[in-house]
């Protein structure tokens, strides 16, 4: 959500300084795709520590409890949970990526606003919709959105 509101502050500047609707468009959603890419791989490292703690203290746990079979066994429920977390954090991720991008080559070079392709900004704008849903209910990326 940060980095949406980013984008709009810096298209106002822009536009209220005087340039064209089409670059400021071209300009802001060129910056949120980047956005994403960047706090993309600092949320891929925190979810990768986290996978981490998560198999270490299932198997902890499971040892503690239950022996060598029980040290498997918290592994094993350690690491369905782990591939559970990386699964949604890479879809919502990959359509927060996906979306920007999108909505970063709907622009048809031609000169004026009206020359967009309008599917990929009707699928770039729910594909983004859908990642920001994803990330806000799992978690994953409170701050980078």
């Amino acid at each position: 959500m940060l980095g949406i509101i980013v984008a709009i502050l810096y298209a106002g500047i822009c536009f209220i300084g005087g340039t064209s609707l089409v670059v400021v468009y071209a300009g802001a959603t060129n910056f949120l795709f980047y956005w994403y890419i960047v706090t993309s791989c600092i949320v891929g490292l925190i979810v990768g520590i986290a996978i981490l703690i998560v198999l270490l203290g299932g198997t902890v746990v499971g040892t503690e409890s239950g022996g060598v079979l029980g040290g498997l066994l918290g592994f094993l429920v350690g690491g369905a949970i782990s591939v559970l977390i990386l699964i949604v954090t890479c879809i919502s991720r990959g359509l927060l990526i996906g979306g920007a991008y999108l909505l970063h080559t709907a622009y048809v070079a031609g000169g004026s606003f009206s020359d967009f392709d309008h599917t990929k900004l009707i699928f770039g704008g729910i594909m983004l919709s859908i990642g920001l849903i994803m990330s806000k209910f799992s978690g994953s990326s409170k701050a980078s959105n």
